[in-house]
């Protein structure tokens, strides 16, 4: 007996279901890594971007001393890493986040008596939803869109959501929401709990734990108080401030990577 074929709206949520499930492995795969064989990863990238440099220069000498550096490097690396690319973790890497778990999870965001007024699924099968208005005290901040783009290429610690009717703000027009700034959502205390419905593929879990963030008011991790929402002084976010200090580090980390290895081809 044939299956069912499957209407235009459930191939698109199929499609969609794919593209998550392709983006939690490779963070779960990412995860697997001790951080030498990253900063091993990032030393080969910054390699591999002076090479070109190298070559584009008519540097040749020393774009064959950078080659034989790099080939030294990516058979350390490959040596490095072949125990996560076992049968046992590779089984496991299959086995996380099951498509049906993920297919009936989008679907189910398109309840019509559920938390969100309306789902979408763009051309790039990238996933959003739009919550209901979010009223905070006497602020109503109106909906917000909240996307879940691609994983395998979106930071960790971000979260994009849109305001649709952004609530003015004279001190900062790039705050739209207590905890939202420049569209990126400060989660707080609900950091862990956001990355673990995304680590275990629970997608309407994460957008239900967004959605309760913003609906949610915290003083101490937000980048303005409702009561001084309407003054004209600028406001900051500590939680926010810390967690964005510690990315640029690890930013400036790579930077110094690429610069020492781009230093030694001009000496």
């Amino acid at each position: 007996m044939s299956r069912p074929s499957l209407t235009p709206d459930e191939r698109q949520v199929l499609r969609a279901a794919h593209r998550c499930l392709a983006g939690i492995r490779q963070r779960h795969v990412a995860s697997l890594l001790q951080p030498h064989a990253v900063d091993m990863l990032h030393a080969l990238l910054g390699q591999w971007a002076t090479y070109k440099k190298a070559v584009q220069r008519g540097w040749y000498a020393a774009s064959a001393v950078i080659f034989r550096r790099m080939l030294h490097a990516w058979l350390t690396f490959e040596s490095y890493t072949s125990e996560y690319r076992s049968p046992g973790v590779m089984s496991a890497w299959r086995a996380a986040s099951p498509l049906r778990q993920i297919y009936e999870d989008i679907r189910a965001l398109n309840d019509v008596d559920g938390e969100f007024s309306s789902v979408e699924i763009d051309s790039m099968n990238d996933l959003s939803v739009t919550t209901h208005a979010i009223e905070l005290g006497d602020l109503n901040f109106g909906p917000f869109k909240i996307l879940l783009p691609n994983l395998a290429y979106t930071p960790r610690h971000s979260v994009n959501t849109i305001p649709k009717n952004p609530l003015e703000n004279p001190a900062d027009p790039s705050v739209s929401h207590p905890h939202v700034r420049y569209d990126q959502l400060c989660m707080g205390d609900g950091q862990a709990a956001v990355q673990a419905a995304i680590r275990d593929g629970r997608i309407y879990d994460y957008f239900l734990i967004v959605a309760r963030i913003l609906a949610t008011y915290q003083p101490s991790t937000s980048f303005r108080h409702l009561e001084t929402w309407h003054n004209d002084y600028y406001e900051t976010c500590e939680f926010c401030c810390a967690n964005e200090q510690a990315a640029v580090e690890e930013d400036d980390v790579e930077d110094d990577v690429e610069d020492d290895v781009e230093d030694d081809v001009e000496d």
